[in-house]
C-alpha cells in the first residue's frame, strides 16, 4: 500500500512539472449559392465571396449562379494546441500552435497556390499560405504582475479588434474576413506577422497592448517591419471600447504570375526566348500603409449585443524599393519579375469601412444576426508598371485617375444550437456597387502595343487622358462591376472542440 501511495504521488509530481496542453479547434463546413463566380478548389474552396475579380481594379466578374462548398463562414476552421505552465514566483509560461483547416479537402488551406495558379479571385485571405504547418499562430510566451509578452508568428492587433467589434465575429460570411485586407492594412496577408513580440498589460478595466514584427529582409530592419497599439476598455459593465493602430513599411499584396522556365536549345537561350511550361508564381505589388480601428460593443440586455466601428486605411508608395525588388520569392512560391510593381500610387489610396449589426438571442438556443458594412475607396490615381522587368517598373509610364467608389453590403446569419458545442445556421449576404466613375475603354485607334505605352494610342485619345493600358476617363475602382449586386447564400454545420 505505501509502495503505491508513493509511485501515485511520483506520477502527480511528474505531471506537475510538464506544462498543462489543450487541443482546441473550430471545424465549419458551409455549402452555398453566389451570384458571382466561386473557388471549388480542393486546396481553399470558396469564402462567401463579395469580392468576386481578379486584381485591383475589379474588372472580371461571372454572369449565373455558381454553388459549391465554403469553409469558415461563420469562424475559419481551425485546430491548435495551447498550454500553459507555473515556473513559480508569479511567472506562467505559455505557447499557442495554430493551423488553418480546409474542412472540405482535408488540407491546409493553400491560397498561394491558387494565386500562383491564376484560379484566385476568392480565396481566404490571412490564414491561407503556402504549406506552412501552423499558419495561423505559432508562438511561445511568458506573463506575470508585469503583463505578458508573446513571440513568434502571431495575428496583429487589428485582427484582435475584429474579432472583438465584427458582429459576426470575423467569418467569411462578412467583409471583415474575406479578401479585404483589413487585418493586414490592405494586405490579406499581412494580418499575421512573423518574426512578431506582442505585450499586453492590463490596467483596472483596460488592457493595453503594443506590437513589433521586425523586417524579413536581410541587411534592411525597416523593409517589411510592421508596428501597432491598441487599448480595450470596459468602460461600464455593459460598454466596450476599442482603439486599434497598426502601420507597415514595405507592405505586400499578392496576386498571380507566371515565370517560364529557359529552352534547353542552345539557339533559344541565344535568342533569350522563354519556352516550355510556365512555372506557377506570385505577382507582388509593394506598398506603405496604415490602419486605424476604431469601435466599441454595447450589451443593451442580456439578450442584445450592438456593436460597430470605423476603419481608415491609407496606403502609399513604398519606402524600401531596392530591398522589396530583391525578394524573389514567398513561403518556397517564387516571384514573378514581370509582375513585380513597386509604384502602384500616384496619390495615395485611402480605403474605409464603417460597420454596425446586432445579435439577439432569440431563444436560448436560437440566435438571429444582422449587420451592414460600407466599404469604400476615396478617389486616387494609380501609380504604373510597365510590365515587363523588375528595372522598368521606376521607368516613365502613364499615370490612371480613379473615382471614388462605394460598396453597401448586408449580412444575416440565423444561427440554432444543437448542444453547447455543435451548431446549424443559415447565412447571407447582399453586396451592391455604386455606379460612379465609367467602365473600362481602349483606344480611340490603335491599341495599345506590347510595350504599353500610349504612343500606340492616337493623339486624341491622348488628350483625353489614355493610360498605358489603353484606358481612359475617370475609371470605377469596381470596373464593369460598378452599379451591380451580388448575393450570397449558404448553410451549415460547425463543431468547436
Amino acid at each position: 500500500m505505501k509502495k503505491t501511495l508513493i509511485a501515485l504521488a511520483s506520477v502527480a509530481a511528474l505531471g506537475a512539472a510538464h506544462a498543462d496542453v489543450t487541443l482546441y479547434g473550430v471545424l465549419d463546413a458551409g455549402y452555398g449559392t453566389s451570384s458571382a463566380n466561386m473557388s471549388n478548389d480542393v486546396n481553399n474552396p470558396s469564402n462567401a465571396n463579395i469580392y468576386p475579380a481578379t486584381g485591383t481594379p475589379y474588372l472580371n466578374s461571372v454572369a449565373g449562379r455558381t454553388t459549391g462548398a465554403a469553409n469558415g463562414l461563420l469562424q475559419p476552421s481551425r485546430w491548435g494546441l495551447k498550454g500553459t505552465e507555473n515556473i513559480g514566483n508569479g511567472l506562467t509560461g505559455m505557447f499557442t500552435l495554430e493551423s488553418g483547416l480546409n474542412i472540405w479537402g482535408g488540407n491546409n488551406p493553400n491560397d498561394h497556390a491558387l494565386l500562383a495558379g491564376n484560379t484566385a479571385s476568392t480565396g481566404a485571405g490571412d490564414s491561407s499560405l503556402n504549406g506552412q504547418m501552423f499558419d495561423r499562430e505559432a508562438s511561445v510566451g511568458i506573463k506575470g504582475d508585469f503583463g505578458q509578452i508573446q513571440a513568434g508568428f502571431q495575428l496583429n492587433l487589428l485582427g484582435e479588434a475584429i474579432g472583438v467589434l465584427d458582429p459576426v465575429n470575423g467569418g467569411y460570411i462578412t467583409p471583415m474576413g474575406t479578401y479585404g485586407g483589413l487585418t493586414g492594412m490592405g494586405s490579406s496577408y499581412t494580418g499575421r506577422q512573423s518574426n512578431s513580440i506582442k505585450y499586453k498589460y492590463t490596467y483596472g478595466t483596460s488592457t493595453l497592448a503594443a506590437f513589433y514584427g521586425a523586417s524579413n529582409v536581410s541587411g534592411n530592419s525597416g523593409a517589411g517591419a510592421q508596428i501597432g497599439f491598441s487599448a480595450i476598455s470596459d468602460i461600464t459593465p455593459t460598454i466596450k471600447t476599442v482603439v486599434a493602430y497598426g502601420k507597415m513599411n514595405d507592405n505586400v499584396a499578392f496576386g498571380s504570375g507566371s515565370v517560364a522556365p529557359l529552352s534547353s536549345t542552345s539557339a533559344a537561350v541565344a535568342s533569350g526566348s522563354l519556352n516550355g511550361v510556365a512555372i506557377p508564381a506570385l505577382g507582388a505589388t509593394y506598398y506603405n500603409s496604415t490602419e486605424i480601428h476604431l469601435g466599441g460593443v454595447y450589451q443593451a440586455t442580456p439578450a442584445l449585443k450592438v456593436s460597430g466601428g470605423y476603419i481608415n486605411i491609407v496606403q502609399s508608395n513604398p519606402s524600401n524599393v531596392a530591398a522589396d525588388v530583391s525578394v524573389t520569392a514567398n513561403l518556397g512560391v517564387p516571384i514573378a519579375g514581370n509582375a513585380l510593381n513597386t509604384s502602384p500610387y500616384s496619390s495615395n489610396l485611402t480605403t474605409k469601412v464603417g460597420y454596425l449589426g446586432a445579435k439577439y438571442d432569440v431563444t436560448e438556443n436560437d440566435h438571429a444576426t444582422l449587420a451592414y458594412y460600407q466599404r469604400s475607396f476615396d478617389a486616387y490615381t494609380k501609380g504604373y508598371n510597365s510590365g515587363s522587368s523588375v528595372v522598368a517598373v521606376t521607368g516613365s509610364g502613364s499615370l490612371t485617375p480613379y473615382a471614388a467608389n462605394t460598396q453597401n453590403v448586408w449580412v444575416f446569419v440565423y444561427d440554432h444550437d444543437l448542444s453547447k458545442k455543435t451548431d446549424v445556421y443559415f447565412a447571407a449576404n447582399f453586396s451592391k456597387f455604386d455606379s460612379n466613375g465609367v467602365a473600362q475603354q481602349t483606344c480611340a485607334s490603335t491599341a495599345a502595343t506590347a510595350t504599353n505605352q500610349p504612343a500606340a494610342c492616337s493623339a486624341a485619345a491622348q488628350n483625353a487622358g489614355v493610360n498605358a493600358n489603353g484606358q481612359n476617363g475617370t475609371l470605377s475602382q469596381w470596373g464593369n462591376l460598378a452599379g451591380m449586386s451580388i448575393s450570397y447564400f449558404g448553410v451549415g454545420l460547425r463543431m468547436k472542440f
